[in-house]
């Protein structure tokens, strides 16, 4: 049975996109996801550019503490890769479907990366 809800790497990916930015916090309650950074690194792996910067915050205690920023810029970004495979999405790679979505090359690549 094929998965219906993006894994969490995909949703961080797709709140960049549309945010621009994310911290801890705003994953666990935006997105339910608690390993924020292993997944920034995960998508750096894959090629990836997110930057990242410590900004101060208040805590609930009006302190101020340091936290992690991390930054998706689309000029960066503009030659995105496949998921699965790694290879440049939106042109000609052999058998890849060059516009068959934002994250994978193929269907193939798909269903293998669900696997």
């Amino acid at each position: 049975m094929e998965h219906k809800r993006p894994n969490q790497q995909i949703r961080v990916l797709e709140y960049l996109k549309t945010h621009r930015r994310i911290t801890q916090f705003e994953a666990i309650k935006e997105l339910g996801i608690l390993r924020l950074a292993s997944r920034i690194h995960n998508l750096r792996t894959d090629g990836y550019v997110i930057d990242r910067q410590f900004i101060t915050v208040k805590n609930r205690f009006d302190e101020n503490c340091r936290v992690m920023k991390y930054s998706y810029d689309e000029n960066k970004n503009e030659n995105s890769h496949c998921l699965k495979c790694g290879s440049l999405l939106g042109k000609d790679c052999g058998d890849a479907e060059a516009d068959y979505n934002d994250y994978f090359c193929s269907k193939l690549c798909n269903i293998q990366w669900r696997k």
